[in-house]
């Protein structure tokens, strides 16, 4: 189930389609990293890339990653809690915009803190009509992040039952009342995704022990909270593990075993400093755990931990619940969005996973590294300013208005409204992911506004909010993410003209030679005398450039007497006669020959229809 070492697989690993394409995806995360979601999306597109390669990489080639994003865009969504998307202000990554959404819990207390994807893959050959559906579902203990951290991911598997199930039902709630807190309609088969959830049961992806029963609760603020739906009674139960961050010492008094038997408990010396500063806090620890800190010796081969384990051992199984909840009242008692699967398997999965996380890490020093912590009283460790003006930002009042004015540039109005704070905040600025330049704001009536234009090419719906302000010690300064409610009409014009700008920056022979190098286009199978080089993603999603002719003449359009543009083409056509590298098979030199003759006559139709204007 993805919880100990043997069972470890990479979650880009479980998602690729392999043989297949992607139907529709929905992924619900507290926060998000740019970097990742590529990395995620083009492996969902057939295209697999790493994290690594997405930093490196793919973030730089940006004909890829809009390529993925825009054969996606119409099938995925990810939804965010509130200020919590992180991303550069590099270009591909505003192409974000198309698929991520903000969530704004209704009340400021409550946190959208799930982490959960699910995706439904469909045979590449539609005809296929008999082959089953496959729906995987992955419940996680991180983010969407780059975090180097400890974690855990159950991997599912959904099967199609005759009649509603309890989890399809409760599943299919969940996703349905996330989905109703952005302000859109959801795609059409992100819509038809969950029509298939409710008469579906839950069986592990990987079968690596025998799992006995799989349950889905997700607690939605307002709803039934977790401790309700979870039992979590200490009758029968020998032994047991938590494993959290951000522990709070009213939960983890309902996870205290009784009758002289001590909870291991697992967690970090931030969170173990905090119980310790509470009356009775170092005996309470002391007294009902053996507690078990991660990372004491400063060792970098992770940096914390972000799983959220509970395991109960009994005489005839191991209870396992796993998912988003940390030991925390917000998790527990109904203030956040939290999605948790609990399954039950053999009495010696819990000494598999007590082995892995306590035994084995204390003599290998790695992957899972914790040592016995003796509790002492310490001073409690305050929020930091930048952390308490950044929770302000993300959280407050946005007022966002995007006005087209012409078909090169739009309008923008925001405003942001922070709470009260003992930090004065003596700036605000914003900028559209895509944007170079900050745009300096004025305070009105305790709200920070602006008006400014952005040529279309460089606008987003990610905007990002920058604050200074005073900290202890002199100013400091914060950046929050925050969305803007757009039409997604308005984000295709950008594309448009972002597709357009980078076929000039970039060269029309290298996105050429891109494709030709295999990078997800291909030629039509019907390829004729008048259909010049046709071009399909492999997934067979439409591209909203759907043909080379398309390509080259958007690169020309809007201003055809650009020698500049035109001489890129040239430069494609010049190319035919310089010899393929020794070695290159007889099948890539007439996929070469054939291109370059139909790019031939992509020029000379070009140069028919707008003859180049002479002097």
């Amino acid at each position: 189930m993805g919880l100990t070492r043997d069972h470890r697989r990479s979650l880009l690993d479980q998602i690729d389609p392999g043989d297949r394409r992607l139907k529709a995806g929905l992924i619900l995360t507290y926060s998000a990293d740019a970097a990742p979601i590529v990395a995620v999306l083009s492996t969902l597109a057939g295209h697999p890339l790493s994290g690594e390669e997405a930093v490196v990489q793919g973030l730089q080639n940006g004909f890829r990653i809009m390529r993925d994003i825009e054969a996606l865009s119409d099938r995925v969504r990810i939804l965010v809690n509130v200020g919590g998307f992180r991303a550069s202000g590099a270009r591909m990554a505003a192409l974000l915009d198309t698929v991520v959404r903000e969530v704004v819990p209704k009340n400021s207390e409550c946190s959208f803190h799930p982490k959960l994807l699910i995706f439904s893959y469909e045979p590449e050959d539609k005809t296929q009509t008999a082959v089953a559906s496959d729906i995987r579902m992955f419940v996680c203990t991180r983010n969407v992040t780059t975090d180097d951290s400890v974690d855990a991911i159950v991997s599912l598997r959904l099967t199609a039952r005759d009649s509603v199930t309890a989890n399809g039902k409760r599943l299919r709630s969940f996703l349905q009342a996330a989905l109703s807190e952005i302000p859109e309609d959801s795609p059409v088969e992100v819509t038809n995704l969950l029509e298939h959830i409710e008469k579906a049961e839950l069986e592990p992806l990987y079968m690596t022990s025998s799992i006995k029963q799989i349950e889905f609760y997700g607690q939605i603020p307002g709803r039934e909270t977790l401790s309700s739906l979870i039992s979590r009674s200490d009758h029968g139960v020998d032994e047991r593990i938590v494993v959290s961050p951000f522990l709070d010492k009213t939960t983890l008094s309902a996870f205290v075993l009784g009758k002289g038997r001590k909870t291991s408990l697992l967690s970090e010396r931030r969170d173990f400093v905090k119980i310790c500063a509470l009356h009775e806090g170092s005996n309470f620890l002391k007294e009902n755990f053996d507690c078990y800190e991660i990372n004491h010796d400063g060792d970098q081969s992770f940096h914390s931990l972000h799983a959220k384990l509970v395991l109960d051992r009994t005489a005839s199984e191991t209870a396992v619940t796993v998912g988003s909840a940390n030991a925390s009242l917000r998790a527990w008692t109904g203030a956040n969005w939290e999605a948790v699967i609990r399954f039950r398997t053999t009495p010696n999965y819990y000494n598999a996973v007590f082995n892995d996380l306590f035994v084995s890490s204390e003599t290998e020093n790695r992957a899972a590294l914790c040592v016995p912590f003796r509790p002492v009283s310490e001073t409690p460790m305050a929020e930091s300013p930048e952390d308490v003006v950044s929770t302000l930002i993300s959280r407050a009042s946005l007022e966002g208005t995007v006005a087209e004015l012409d078909g090169s540039s739009v309008s923008v109005h925001v405003g942001v409204t922070p709470a009260e704070s003992k930090y004065e905040i003596r700036s605000v600025s914003f900028r559209l992911l895509g944007e170079v330049e900050e745009h300096e704001a004025s305070l009105d009536k305790q709200t920070w506004r602006l008006s400014w234009s952005v040529p279309i090419a460089r606008f987003s719906a990610i905007l990002s909010v920058a604050a200074t302000f005073a900290a202890p010690g002199g100013e400091a300064r914060i950046l929050v993410n925050r969305f803007l409610n757009v039409d997604p009409a308005l984000l295709l014009l950008r594309n448009r003209g972002l597709l357009s700008e980078l076929v000039q920056t970039q060269g029309i022979h290298e996105i050429l030679s891109a494709i030709l190098e295999g990078a997800g286009f291909g030629f039509s199978e019907n390829f004729g005398s008048d259909a010049g080089a046709s071009w399909a993603l492999r997934d067979g999603a439409e591209f909203p450039v759907a043909s080379l002719e398309a390509l080259v003449f958007l690169c020309l359009k809007n201003d055809p007497d650009s020698l500049a543009k035109r001489s890129m083409i040239s430069d494609v056509m010049r190319a035919e006669y310089t010899a393929l590298p020794v070695g290159v098979d007889a099948e890539r030199i007439s996929r070469h020959r054939r291109l370059f003759e139909s790019v031939k006559k992509i020029w000379t139709n070009l140069n028919s229809e707008f003859p180049t204007k002479a002097g």
